[in-house]
């Protein structure tokens, strides 16, 4: 973590400002940002505040943030990134079992720029997760839900375990990895408060030129995934259509039509 006394405010940007008491990471330029900031900074700034950063258990060691699907606030956690050497590229990457679990494929999505964040990033933050989250029975993450449940909004329901972890730079495949603070913390945040994310095994794909297309080719596993999720709407939009006792409907009912985890309809 940079020793500078002030920063540029985590909630506005303004210049000069000094750090957050407590955590002593985030910065803000006055106590209404701080009160704006708050709902977001607060999941995790006692959790910083606590965490000993000093030094990792070894030098390839770097502070990363864990999800866990069963508990509702995320931690700073310290993640171990090895050094490797493929095709004659050298760089650190966490172990995969460490970051989603064993026995699964992996996906990433690198923040460093882009329209919900507003800005061009000093550096990388990677957020992994299983590749199969959602038609491999994960369980609803209520750390995410945590998160989302500070603006209202219908977002991505995310599922199992996730961890971000720092890149040094801004190209797609950095070679180190870094520290991560409560500034990359509110970077984070804004990624899952996004209602725009789409997993990558559910995305239009491109076809190389040349290559043979008959029809349009679905994975199985994603199509039994859709057709799961279009029948759970059904029946779902149907009990909310015929409520007991004749109160309201589905404009009516005071509940969320998507549950309180899976994605939020606050």
């Amino acid at each position: 973590m940079s020793s500078a006394r002030l920063g540029p405010c985590t909630a506005c940007e303004n210049p000069n400002s000094p750090r957050c008491e407590r955590c002593n990471s985030a910065f803000y330029c006055s106590k209404a940002c701080q009160r704006i900031d708050w709902p977001i900074h607060g999941i995790l700034c006692p959790s910083f505040a606590a965490f000993d950063i000093s030094r990792g258990p070894t030098p390839e060691h770097f502070r990363a943030i864990r999800f866990p699907p069963k508990k509702k606030e995320p931690k700073f956690i310290w993640i171990h990134c090895k050094w490797r050497q493929d095709s004659g590229r050298r760089y650190q990457s966490p172990e995969t079992a460490a970051l989603v679990g064993s026995g699964c494929g992996i996906e990433r999505a690198n923040l460093f720029l882009g329209p919900r964040l507003n800005k061009q990033l000093n550096n990388t933050i990677v957020i992994s997760f299983r590749d199969s989250s959602m038609i491999d029975a994960s369980e609803p993450s209520k750390s995410i839900a945590s998160i989302t449940a500070t603006k209202p909004g219908f977002y991505y329901g995310w599922r199992g375990p996730i961890t971000a972890f720092g890149q040094s730079g801004t190209t797609v495949n950095e070679a180190h990895c870094r520290d991560l603070d409560m500034n990359d913390w509110r970077y984070i945040a804004i990624f899952f408060l996004s209602p725009v994310y789409v997993p990558l095994y559910i995305r239009p794909q491109k076809v190389p030129k040349g290559a043979s297309t008959n029809g349009v080719m679905i994975s199985l596993a994603v199509l039994f995934s859709l057709l799961l999720s279009f029948s759970w709407f059904t029946t779902k939009l149907q009990s909310l259509s015929k409520p007991p006792d004749g109160h309201g409907g589905v404009l009516g009912t005071s509940g969320s039509l998507f549950g309180n985890t899976e994605a939020r309809m606050i």
